[in-house]
């Protein structure tokens, strides 16, 4: 009997571990809830990993661009329905075609698919934890994700994309250990779980640390966050790579005409298979905030580490990897270390909201910044009037608008002793000291949990 599982569109986190369970489970099949009206919707990218692990076949789209849901309204009206739901109602204009309700689309995806309430995607990281305990799981998922034997003529490609990467580390020589440095911006970018992004100064405190003589630091994952194109224009982790000899960075090598070149239609798997592949060689160890490629490199059996700011009411389904033997370990920290996670945590623990919405902590940044730039003062120092008497702002301006709105909207205007228009003090210094990063606690929670794994 086929099991099907929902799954929008916006979740692309969830792809590899719902793709692992299909290894083992061969009367799993995923739902993909596609909504153009999302402004991530990762449809295309989700389907294109299913296409490169050859599950194609088990993937069925709903198209939802022409309803008047969206996902993520559907997604919530069908959790509350709980397992035991029984048949729904058959609403008025149904079957939906333009227009569909949030009423109307519940019953389409009963009645389409086995009339049976489909699985939710958090299903799957239990059940994919009770699956690996049985003998020869990690070798199915390891197989079906092409990391399992890898051929020599891949082996050549990734040795030579090591070389070149590793190239300055030259004469000193890669270290035993390699501390994989995972950078997730996809929250503030529309994805899921804002308060799980990355902070670029949590990242620096992480791998400066470890490049000092204990490690091998790789950056991987996401680069820039949203909007940084005039305001940055350089890659953040090239900026941060150049600060040590024993610092690479491999972030968004799918960008590169080397990976176009030879891996264009196995974006992903050639990357598992790059730090696999590296895992024969060195001690390789990874850490990050949570995301499903970290997950990878758990099932992948590569020591891991992954970052949770406490609360975190999605978070307990993880465990369930640790409690299968899976080397996949959370650390709890006790705030998250960029701004704009920190006020979605904020946001979680005021609320007790499982999923804070971007579109309303942006508008809540905007909306203070708003009320900043009026503040004479601090027109005075970031902006200009032009000829028919109007205060504009460069890029630098708006940047430190949007960072002192943030510090507001965490309440820590007082402590940091800082105003909009104040002359002794720059306010993007004090703030990315004083409020960005991780906290002395969580870095040695941090770091006790690496050293233990280290080659010593």
């Amino acid at each position: 009997m086929t099991i099907f599982v929902l799954q929008c569109g916006y979740m692309t986190g969830d792809t590899y571990s719902a793709a692992a369970l299909m290894a083992l489970r061969s009367d799993v099949h995923v739902i993909l809830l596609s909504d153009q009206k999302e402004a991530q919707d990762g449809t295309k990218r989700i389907r294109s990993f299913y296409t490169e692990c050859n599950l194609q076949d088990r993937v069925t789209v709903v198209d939802a661009k022409h309803w008047d849901a969206t996902s993520k309204d559907i997604w919530r009206a069908f959790n509350k329905l709980g397992e035991n739901a029984g048949k729904p109602g058959v609403p008025a204009g149904y079957p939906p075609k333009k227009g569909a309700t949030v009423e109307q689309a519940l019953p389409y995806l009963y009645m389409n698919f086995g009339n049976k309430w489909p699985k939710s995607i958090t299903w799957v990281t239990g059940t994919l934890a009770e699956e690996f305990k049985k003998a020869g799981a990690p070798e199915k998922v390891a197989k079906l994700w092409k990391s399992d034997s890898i051929a020599d003529d891949l082996a050549q490609l990734l040795e030579n994309y090591i070389k070149e990467k590793f190239a300055k580390i030259d004469p000193q020589g890669c270290r035993e250990n390699i501390l994989v440095v995972w950078s997730r911006q996809s929250g503030k970018h529309g994805g899921a779980h804002v308060e799980l992004d990355s902070s670029f100064k949590g990242l620096c405190q992480i791998a400066m640390h470890y490049a000092e003589s204990k490690a091998t630091v790789m950056l991987a994952g996401d680069d820039k966050e949203p909007n940084e194109a005039q305001s940055r224009p350089n890659s953040r982790l090239n900026e941060l790579a150049a600060t040590s000899p024993q610092i690479v960075n491999v972030g968004e090598m799918w960008k590169e005409d080397f990976w176009k070149k030879h891996f264009a239609k196995n974006t992903v798997l050639a990357q598992l298979a790059l730090f696999k592949y590296l895992s024969c060689k060195y001690k390789v160890i990874h850490v990050g905030m949570r995301s499903g490629m970290l997950e990878t490199m758990g099932l992948l059996g590569m020591t891991t580490f992954y970052l949770e700011p406490a609360p975190s009411p999605s978070g307990d389904r993880m465990l369930a990897f640790q409690n299968s033997g899976i080397p996949y370990t959370r650390i709890e920290i006790g705030q998250a270390p960029g701004l704009t996670a920190r006020i979605a945590q904020k946001t979680i623990n005021e609320t007790e909201s499982k999923a804070p919405v971007l579109g309303k902590i942006t508008a809540s940044i905007e909306t203070a910044a708003v009320t900043i730039k009026k503040h004479v003062g601090f027109q005075e120092r970031y902006g200009y009037i032009d000829e028919h008497g109007k205060v504009d702002f460069d890029i630098r301006g708006d940047i430190a608008a949007s960072t002192y709105a943030k510090a507001r909207l965490l309440e820590k205007e007082k402590e940091l002793g800082i105003t909009p228009g104040g002359k002794d003090r720059n306010v993007i210094d004090v703030i990315h000291q004083r409020l960005r990063g991780f906290s002395d606690d969580d870095f040695a929670k941090i770091l006790k949990q690496i050293d233990g794994a280290l080659k010593k």
